[in-house]
């Protein structure tokens, strides 16, 4: 097949019709020929351009239209016999051509390349012109059959005009077109061209189609096949160019032969006259010596006697050197069968390859002496092949030097067996630079390769435990140290330099870490001491933010005398947030235990009056006091049950029970209680929800709702309102709690939901609480699938908000 764009493009080039190829929908002109160009009366700068911008709409060789509706409709359309004003030798003569627009689709149908094919016909002929010129061709067709059968050549008729090709099974057979091939074209006499010598069959066919070449001889050599089919074939092909009136090619006719046999011959006596040279040589210059040697002996008789003497010690050296060569041969083989060398030889010009006994038990015992190259090719593994095959090429290219070194894998012939092998070579030239042996040794590494291998995969086990190993570190921000007992010396990771507040780049200065270091070398000397790992706390402030911080160091090291640094390595852990939160338990259980004594005490001392003097006072003295211990109970109620639904939050245990109520009625109870307990604040409730039924935790909405107004009591000043309001927006209930309080910064609002969290400044010293109000309405209305949040400006108040869907019974799943 064409394997290039160029190669295409030559054939293109050198088509006897005018062609042309547009691509994209912009219809750029990708190439033409000098045909099309001298039909358009364009020069060849115009390729890469649109169509419509070499053309416009009102020139005669425009066909945008034509073009733009073969591209988007993928339909091939013709026009015949249309009359192109043409100039030529500064003369302009009007004539008729045939234009043919043919889409090229991709597998989706979609166009993607446009060829505009256009053939001159001309005036009309007269039919006794065709008749003659057709006799002609016949004639000669006939006579070239009877020379076909007699010379066992192939022929083809190559019909120019209407680009079809008929040639013999022969030719088939020379071009590597197999049998199930239907159909024969133009392009088969090209794609059976060997890929190296299309390029010199295109200018031979060129040139044998140019009409000032008088003799329209076409004749060239050249190969057929791919490598993939093995040898080459090597073919003449001679042909006559026919030409109509106009001195265009209509017609090629030729034959090919195959030539291979008295090329591989013609190579072969070259290769031996080149020996036979060589030994002409040699023998010239031995016969120089020879008649050195007698016109020495002729000198004088008396040097006879010397020369027998120089003749008899230069033999005795001779031998001497033949014993040390065989020795020198022994010693050799020695050595390669005590490393289990194997030997091999390739025959590049019969393209085979000698094995000996070892390097036949690597490659699994292959069957024969001389084992084609290709044959040894398929006991190489898959995977390797093609590079072990490019490295030949490579080192039997004279530019390469001729070193030949890889490593690949074997396939056994026989066993099957998979071996590693390290081949290592040469290539030796000709005195015309043309290889003609390449030989070397090949090597068994495979224990070798296997063993590197484990060792390669154990160093990729340690690689990955180290990478999961400093994972863990930085996921957990843990820092690690070394501390060098000798001369005091510390090392720290990243996150350890910003636990103490250093940079990057900064030097570790002993003062910086003197307390530390003071707490770590008593640690460390007293883990030595008993042999155990050492385990301390140091507290220290954080220079940049000006709070305190704990750091926790965890370490181990041994007393080596061998070893002078004596090295400590250790962790260290930031653990001021469980500091914070254990200050924030014990804080928690004084101010539960103060918030608890209170009611507890007004409630025993409400009971302890009823009873010394509960005959001595009236009704209504005995109710206030009945009503103002049963709200301290109350008080005591609603505590526990936050302390409890911390509990449940934490395990995740809370739990809503739901029922159906009017969300109204909600408010007006929340507003009764209020009115009644609390008197330093006034209460304003907005709310317009008669007719809305809610289905929720009636107690834990209200619960909510109180835990914001307890919150405005707490932070706003008495005598101001507190405004409760609650509305229907689309499908949810909206309740919001405005106070007139100082407000919360930005800083502050980011964490005023969690847990145990409160504000601490100036302004709120003296209020209590245990920061658990506002964490477990955030639950309760997760829970209920909504939303919970705040706004608020420093100095503005702060309105804290909820917003939960309206659901009836029938909205939610049954359990």
């Amino acid at each position: 097949m064409l394997t290039s764009d160029q190669v295409l493009f030559d054939v293109l080039r050198y088509a006897p019709d005018a062609l042309a190829v547009f691509d994209g929908p912009e219809l750029n002109i990708a190439f033409a020929n000098e045909r099309m160009l001298h039909i358009w009366n364009r020069k060849d700068n115009i390729i890469g351009e649109p169509f419509a911008s070499v053309f416009s709409n009102t020139d005669p060789h425009s066909f945008l239209k034509i073009l733009q509706n073969v591209w988007y409709t993928a339909r091939t359309q013709q026009l015949n016999h249309v009359p192109i004003q043409i100039t030529t030798n500064e003369q302009q003569q009007v004539c008729y051509y045939d234009f043919e627009f043919k889409a090229l689709v991709d597998k989706e149908g979609l166009t993607y390349a446009i060829i505009q094919s256009v053939k001159n016909v001309g005036a009309a002929k007269t039919g006794l012109e065709d008749k003659l010129s057709v006799k002609e061709i016949d004639d000669v067709i006939i006579q070239a059959e009877l020379a076909k059968k007699s010379a066992q050549i192939g022929l083809f008729d190559l019909d120019i005009k209407r680009n079809m090709l008929s040639w013999d099974q022969r030719c088939r057979d020379l071009f590597f077109v197999t049998a199930d091939k239907k159909g024969d074209s133009p392009l088969d006499f090209l794609n059976g061209i060997y890929p190296a010598d299309k390029l010199s069959v295109i200018r031979a066919l060129s040139e044998a189609y140019d009409e000032h070449n008088k003799q329209a001889d076409f004749n060239v050599t050249f190969r057929t096949g791919t490598d993939n089919h093995g040898p080459l074939k090597r073919l003449h092909a001679l042909g006559l160019v026919y030409f109509d009136t106009e001195n265009k090619p209509i017609r090629l006719i030729g034959s090919v032969r195959d030539i291979s046999d008295a090329t591989s011959a013609m190579d072969a006596l070259k290769k031996r006259d080149i020996e036979f040279q060589q030994v002409n040589r040699e023998l010239s210059s031995l016969n120089e010596e020879l008649m050195a040697l007698n016109k020495d002996l002729e000198a004088s008789n008396l040097s006879l006697v010397k020369a027998e003497e120089i003749s008899r010690s230069l033999n005795d050296e001779l031998q001497d050197a033949f014993d040390k060569l065989k020795l020198n041969e022994d010693r050799m083989n020695l050595a390669i069968q005590s490393a289990e060398l194997g030997t091999w030889t390739l025959d590049i010009a019969e393209a085979n390859v000698f094995f000996d006994d070892r390097t036949k038990e690597m490659f699994g015992y292959p069957s024969g002496n001389a084992i084609p190259y290709h044959e040894v090719l398929r006991y190489i593994h898959d995977d390797d092949r093609a590079f072990v095959d490019q490295a030949v090429q490579t080192a039997i290219d004279p530019k390469s030097g001729g070193l030949y070194e890889v490593q690949f894998r074997t396939v056994g012939a026989t066993d099957g067996r998979l071996r590693w092998l390290h081949c290592k070579g040469r290539a030796y030239f000709d005195e015309l630079n043309q290889p003609m042996l390449f030989s070397g040794t090949a090597r068994d590494i495979t224990d070798v390769t296997i063993a590197q291998e484990k060792i390669d995969h154990f160093n990729h086990l340690i690689a990955e435990k180290e990478k999961i190993h400093q994972l863990i570190v930085d996921s957990a921000q843990i820092g690690t140290f070394t501390f060098n007992r000798k001369t005091n010396a510390i090392q720290l990771n990243e996150h350890a330099r910003a636990m103490f507040a250093l940079e990057e780049d900064q030097h570790i200065a002993l003062q910086a870490l003197e307390a530390y270091l003071a707490v770590a070398e008593r640690a460390i000397h007293d883990a030595l001491l008993h042999n155990k790992p050492c385990d301390y706390t140091h507290q220290l402030v954080d220079h940049r933010s000006g709070k305190m911080k704990w750091l926790r160091s965890f370490g181990n090291g041994t007393e080596n005398q061998e070893r002078p640094d004596n090295m400590f390595y250790g962790v260290i852990i930031d653990i001021t947030a469980q500091k914070e939160e254990e200050q924030r338990k014990i804080d928690f259980l004084s101010i539960a235990s103060h918030e608890l004594r209170s009611p507890l005490t007004s409630l025993s001392g409400y009971l302890q009056i009823l009873m010394l003097k509960r005959n001595q006072m009236d009704d209504d003295r005995v109710n206030a006091m009945i009503i103002n211990a049963t709200r301290q109970a109350e008080r005591m109620r609603l505590l526990i049950d936050s302390f409890l639904d911390i509990a449940r939050v934490n395990e995740g245990k809370l739990q809503l029970r739901r029922s159906t109520f009017h969300a109204d009625a909600l408010f007006v109870d929340i507003k009764k209680t209020l009115s009644e307990t609390i008197s330093s604040h006034s209460f304003v409730f907005e709310h317009d929800l008669d007719t809305l039924s809610l289905y929720a935790d009636r107690d834990k909405l209200e619960q909510v709702i109180i835990n914001f107004v307890n919150n405005a009591i707490k932070y706003a000043p008495s005598g101001t309102a507190i405004r409760v309001e609650a509305e229907q927006v689309g499908d949810q209930l909206i309740t919001r709690v405005v106070d007139q309080g100082s407000g919360i910064s930005l800083s502050e609002q980011a964490k005023i939901f969690e847990r145990f969290y409160r504000i601490e400044n100036a302004q709120n010293v003296h209020v209590n609480g245990f920061g658990i109000g506002l964490f477990i309405s955030k639950e309760i209305v997760r829970l209920h699938h909504g939303e919970i949040g705040l706004t608020s400006e420093e100095g503005q108040g702060t309105t804290f908000w909820f917003a939960i869907p309206i659901l009836d019974g029938a909205d939610l799943p049954s359990k």
